[in-house]
């Protein structure tokens, strides 16, 4: 039965995991990213659709984002869906395309975005501790319900090694994006 306890602690880490990077990928660091316009949602023929499954989104150059609609009428949707989006860029329609240029960040955006890392970051850890108490806790009841000590302890050691190792990985994360952030 622990094994199942443990496998959805590490799924449930997983899941914390993948929700940081997601995360961390959105936030503008002065490098074009195609995940800045991911999350985007374009009103398309009525229907809220994204911008991914609507266009070609590439990066030509370190700070461009290249957006190349598919279908040509909809590139009015998207500037406006650029536009009422809270990214901060202005779309410049070129033909059958729409450039977005990333601005060179200044110092003072550079620490405003890496105090949001940061509580990205603290909310992640955050996480990852209560799945590791909700794992001990549901250990704890298994042996309460006659599991032997030994495999207790052996469990939740699995659980703290498999905590420890995700804490590690977010502080690998916060390392390399505090980094590109402020990277001129």
């Amino acid at each position: 039965m622990s094994e199942q306890v443990v496998k959805q602690v590490h799924e449930n880490m997983e899941k914390t995991l993948d929700s940081i990077r997601h995360q961390l990928a959105k936030i503008q660091s002065g490098r074009a990213t195609t995940a800045l316009v991911d999350d985007l949602v374009v009103e398309y023929y009525g229907n809220k659709t994204p911008l991914k499954q609507m266009a070609a989104i590439s990066v030509p150059e370190n700070r461009q984002i290249l957006i190349q609609p598919w279908d040509q009428s909809a590139i009015g949707a998207v500037e406006k869906a650029i536009t009422g989006s809270n990214l901060g860029l202005s779309p410049r329609t070129e033909g059958k395309a729409i450039r977005l240029m990333i601005p060179q960040m200044t110092e003072e955006r550079r620490k405003e975005m890496k105090k949001v890392i940061e509580d990205y970051i603290e909310k992640g850890r955050i996480s990852i501790r209560s799945n590791r108490q909700d794992g001990i806790k549901s250990v704890r009841a298994e042996e309460a319900n006659g599991m032997s000590e030994d495999d207790s302890r052996r469990y939740q050691e699995e659980v703290q090694k498999m905590t420890d190792a995700k804490m590690a990985e977010i502080d690998k994360l916060h390392e390399e994006k505090v980094k590109d952030l402020m990277t001129v």
